[in-house]
């Protein structure tokens, strides 16, 4: 039985890296989650596995060899920052939106095939993408921007402000709320 690695072979050649540090480090993996231990070794994975798995890869998305050294790799997407502007008087107005030179697209998406993205879209449904949620009301974020500028002028060091800034937080959690 071959085993397959199509994951791999896609983030290899998204990240660029050589097949033997690829094999290194599945390997690595494998033997860690017992794939792979002194008495089963058929799950051993060598350089032309991966060599095989990407190529399959490029294959299915229609990539090949260019005349250069390297392969073509999935093209990853950019994101420019907009220039600001400080000196607004609202928080919308630090952008000129009919300035802006290149609209791209948000980084969330920017390690994503378009075949991917299509998909999601056709869809609706986000597979292996875990997506955060931040608050963005003002009233929040104004409470957190208060307690980080707080908390960077009661101590110092990134390890002392964390721990001010959760002790502050877990503190607010347990203290009873009374109504005006």
């Amino acid at each position: 039985m071959r085993t397959r690695l199509p994951v791999t072979a896609t983030v290899c050649d998204r990240c660029n890296v050589s097949d033997k540090t690829a094999v290194a480090r599945t390997s690595a993996v494998l033997k860690d989650f017992g794939v792979i231990s002194e008495v089963d070794t058929s799950h051993v994975v060598d350089k032309n596995k991966v060599r095989r798995e990407k190529s399959l890869k490029r294959s299915e998305l229609q990539l090949h060899r260019n005349k250069k050294w390297h392969a073509t790799r999935v093209e990853r997407r950019r994101f420019v920052d907009p220039k600001l502007n400080f000196k607004a008087n609202q928080y919308i107005g630090m952008i000129d939106w009919f300035k802006c030179d290149v609209i791209t697209e948000p980084p969330i998406a920017a390690d994503h095939t378009v075949e991917e993205l299509k998909s999601i879209a056709e869809d609706g449904f986000i597979k292996d993408l875990q997506i955060y949620k931040f608050p963005c009301q003002a009233q929040s974020v104004e409470r957190c921007v208060k307690l980080m500028t707080e908390a960077a002028s009661t101590v110092g060091g990134s390890h002392n402000r964390n721990g001010f800034i959760r002790n502050v937080m877990a503190s607010r959690a347990i203290m009873p709320s009374f109504e005006h």
